[in-house]
């Protein structure tokens, strides 16, 4: 249970942070309404690939809209979570990781919050979401590992074998303990302003994903209808942090 003088320090931590939240969650507000009122509404747009007509989902406005909506509900130690590089992150071995991902999806989330958080470069981000090549065909060379579930990382050091770890939870200790100079957060559980983080964490978590409902789900049918499908020929780089809208 949490004292009454644990209360009032609570109340004086939130006050000195939330200046910095509330200029934050404004400022990503009225991007994202500008954003969305500058953009035409086009969700459903129809694209031909071979001789058939497929329906393909394009972000609009709302999207933007509602993805902001979502980082603002995500706060963690920090201040908004994913959205700034902590003061434990650390230099990495040399590894090199491969992570199974899920769009919206709540164990996913933290594990990108996560790497923003500790400044680590992921070598291969693959869907493995519902219907995608991750899933459905176990001879690609980007399948799941057997009896693993996103998210799953997979990490290569240089003179041992894979490690495969899958689970939100074994993933965050594994990149803590291997790419942060505070691997064990323990103390920080009996803080007070942490456990209130903590207990509002889940919270965040299923608005986040209640607002983004029907994104980053499953494969558009515009990809598994098609006869023909066509991918890039090398490897894209994407450069991005886990709290930004778009």
């Amino acid at each position: 249970s949490i004292s009454f003088e644990s209360l009032i320090w609570i109340v004086l931590l939130l006050q000195r942070r939330m200046g910095l939240l509330i200029f934050c969650s404004t400022f990503v507000l009225l991007q994202c309404l500008t954003f969305a009122f500058h953009q035409p509404c086009c969700s459903n747009h129809h694209v031909r690939l071979g001789n058939s007509r497929l329906r393909m989902s394009i972000p609009n406005g709302i999207d933007t809209l509602t993805s902001g909506l979502a980082s603002i509900l995500r706060i963690g130690e920090n201040g908004l979570a994913g959205v700034t590089v902590s003061s434990n992150a650390k230099t990495k071995e040399q590894i090199r990781l491969k992570l199974y991902d899920i769009e919206n999806s709540n164990s996913c989330r933290i594990v990108r919050e996560l790497i923003t958080e500790l400044d680590i470069v992921v070598d291969q981000i693959i869907p493995a979401t519902a219907k995608s090549r991750a899933i459905q065909d176990a001879t690609s060379e980007i399948s799941l590992p057997k009896g693993a579930e996103a998210p799953c990382l997979v990490a290569s050091f240089p003179d041992s074998e894979d490690k495969v770890i899958s689970g939100a939870s074994d993933i965050m200790s594994f990149l803590k303990n291997t790419c942060s100079d505070r691997p064990n957060d323990g103390d920080l559980d009996s803080e007070p302003l942490q456990q209130v983080i903590r207990a509002l964490s889940p919270v965040g978590l299923f608005l986040a994903s209640a607002l983004r409902t029907g994104r980053g789900i499953v494969v558009s049918p515009a990809v598994t209808s098609a006869k023909r499908v066509h991918r890039p020929q090398n490897n894209l780089i994407l450069y991005s942090y886990e709290g930004n809208q778009f």
